[in-house]
């Protein structure tokens, strides 16, 4: 103790100097007994490294010990910051009477041990001895904890300290996995917003191997499964997946996990990481996606819409343009008609499942069950009708066998327009529930606008060619000179008598005054 005081502040000459210090005073001891011993060893990662063993015979010594092991576990308590006495078996396996304690902040430890089989004779005087030595390793320990220790322990415990604090308020979950005796993965640390993140306490997570995957749906637990088969197959080092889990409240997010596999001196895999919640990323990106996809839908249409001169080539041009590479599995155009039955007619459909239409009836009638889905409301009540999820709609009942069977989980009817109220409804129908809502709603609808408009035009168009063939046929048959002019005298109009009794023919007259 006394050289120990001229040591200065340097930690590792201090650890390296007590080793040695007392490696020198022991240097004669014999141990206690056949079996007994005293040692000094350290904890180095996954290994635990004898520093000192001290019988004379250095080859009884395992200078390097893989944890964790069943052996020498005094060594290892004293190394990871206990003290105490108790039964154990020492490095060779064979049961011993020990007393450790540690140097705190240096990662030492400090043993003796006698072995059982010689206390059971002279019981009173060894357990005394074994005592008295337990006292003696526990007042070096001190002693070296208080020069050497006392600065690392305080650095330690800031550390500490601040780790803890990092992880109160991390918006995620810190974790780490390891495989238990059987094999078995399992976490030993799962430490942040643990309660926030998935409603249940982290002692749950910890207690139960299979606490974590039991929150996911059966399609992303197989996955898991797959990707925790890698990590021990060792054909993947790191990964970050994205899945929904269900929370403790029936509620499902999105987590994103990111994680990287080590291996211990031994072999062992060990992977560390981070699930943090990104329900709201994800639902921005699924709104921004859905804007898109609505977007891509006017851009297809429009070009489609400028080519088309019959209300037939508009009606299929639109459903082309909702199903061609944008998502939506399958639409249709429905024409109300004014029958008993208020029956919805198809009158164009475009896409996957389109025999859906032969199966199933649609109305307009408030009264008629069939009447009561996103059609027939969007006919009654003039704005877009959603179906967010068809499995769970009680309004979809008529409907939801067939379309089951053809892949449609969410629909949407969005009210076509005309110059004397609504002329059809355009039907789109999506995989994935709740794909209809937001902006792409809105812009879904500006495109069944659109539509309205063109159709209109073409009957305006339709109308005023009649009426104008009608008119040059009267204009022609009328033995009378006729002429329109503008407001300058310009001629813009004359009939057949007209030109005869001029003796003009059209170019030689249109756009020019009597002079």
């Amino acid at each position: 103790q006394s050289e120990l005081t001229d040591l200065g502040g340097d930690t590792a000459a201090a650890v390296e100097s007590a080793v040695q210090h007392v490696r020198a005073a022991t240097r004669n001891f014999t141990g206690f007994g056949r079996a007994g011993e005293f040692e000094v060893a350290r904890r180095v990662g996954d290994t635990l490294v004898f520093e000192i063993g001290l019988r004379g015979d250095t080859a009884r010594v395992h200078a390097l010990m893989a944890l964790p092991s069943d052996r020498a576990i005094a060594a290892q308590r004293a190394a990871m910051g206990e003290r105490g006495v108790a039964r154990a078996l020492d490095y060779r396996g064979v049961p011993v009477l020990t007393a450790y304690a540690p140097v705190p902040g240096t990662g030492l430890g400090v043993v003796a041990e006698v072995g059982l089989a010689e206390l059971r004779a002279p019981y009173l005087r060894a357990a005394l001895l074994s005592a008295g030595v337990a006292g003696v390793l526990i007042l070096v320990a001190l002693a070296l904890g208080l020069r050497v220790g006392a600065p690392l322990l305080a650095e330690v415990e800031e550390r500490e300290s601040a780790h803890r604090a990092v992880l109160e308020h991390f918006p995620g979950v810190a974790f780490r996995v390891v495989p238990d005796d059987a094999g078995q993965w399992r976490y030993d640390v799962f430490e942040g917003a643990v309660e926030a993140l998935t409603g249940w306490p982290r002692e749950h997570f910890l207690e139960d191997p299979d606490a974590w995957p039991s929150l996911m749906p059966a399609e992303g637990r197989a996955a898991f499964e797959e990707r925790s088969a890698a990590y021990r197959e060792g054909t993947v080092d790191r990964s970050t997946t994205e899945y929904p889990i269900r929370r403790k409240d029936g509620s499902v997010v999105w987590v994103r996990t990111a994680a990287r596999t080590e291996r211990t001196v031994g072999g062992v895999p060990v992977v560390y990481g981070v699930h943090q919640d990104v329900t709201e990323l994800r639902v921005k990106e699924d709104a921004v996606r859905r804007a898109e996809r609505a977007l891509s839908v006017r851009r297809r249409l429009d070009s489609r819409l400028l080519a088309a001169t019959s209300e037939g080539q508009v009606w299929q041009a639109a459903c082309e343009a909702m199903v061609e590479g944008v998502g939506y599995r399958m639409a249709w155009i429905g024409i109300p008609e004014d029958d008993a039955a208020r029956t919805v007619r198809p009158e164009a459909s475009m896409g996957a499942g389109v025999e859906y239409l032969s199966r199933v009836r649609v109305s307009w009638g408030e009264e008629d069950p069939r009447g009561q889905g996103p059609t027939g409301r969007a006919v009654r009540a003039g704005t877009a009708q959603v179906a967010s999820d068809i499995e769970s709609d009680p309004a979809m009942s008529p409907w939801r066998a067939a379309a089951r069977e053809h892949g449609f989980r969410s629909s949407a009817a969005l009210p076509i327009a005309g110059l004397q109220g609504p002329m059809s409804v355009l039907n789109a129908y999506a995989p994935e529930a709740g794909a209809f809502d937001g902006d792409e709603l809105a812009l879904l609808q500006e495109l069944a606008d659109d539509v309205g408009r063109r159709v209109d035009f073409l009957r305006v168009a339709g109308e005023r060619s009649v009426i104008e063939g009608r008119f040059e046929a009267f204009m022609a048959a009328s033995p009378a000179a006729a002429w329109i002019k503008d407001a300058d005298g310009r001629h813009l109009y004359a009939n057949r008598a007209w030109e005869e009794a001029s003796a003009l023919e059209r170019e030689e007259w249109y756009g020019k005054t009597e002079y």
